[in-house]
């Protein structure tokens, strides 16, 4: 397995990650429904700018992202470690939608 240490889903409600001071970066949406165990310790809602939750979306191109095509599709990404770990078979296994009520992510009303 070389280096590879697998993260096991904990259902967190915050997760981050101190650059320098006052500089974070996010680590998890949130959500209330961790996933990473099924797909190799990456989490494809905190990763993909569409939070994309079955497959990427129609615009990324040679496993670039569509938003922000400096950065890797993590959907290719996620397919590629699938494929190395022989279980690609889970990434055709369709995710339920989430459900956000459980999220303590930062909400605001647009007026």
């Amino acid at each position: 397995m070389g280096g590879f240490r697998p993260c096991m889903s904990s259902h967190t409600l915050f997760l981050g990650e101190i650059r320098h001071a006052n500089d974070f970066e996010k680590r998890c949406m949130m959500c209330g429904e961790c996933i990473i165990d099924v797909f190799e310790s990456m989490c494809p809602i905190s990763r993909c700018p569409k939070h994309m939750l079955n497959g990427p979306c129609g615009g990324s191109r040679n496993g670039k992202c569509e938003v922000y095509p400096e950065l890797d599709c993590i959907w290719f990404l996620i397919y590629n470690r699938l494929i190395e770990r022989g279980k690609v078979l889970l990434y055709k296994k369709i995710q339920e939608p989430k459900d956000w009520s459980k999220s303590l992510e930062m909400r605001r009303i647009l007026e």
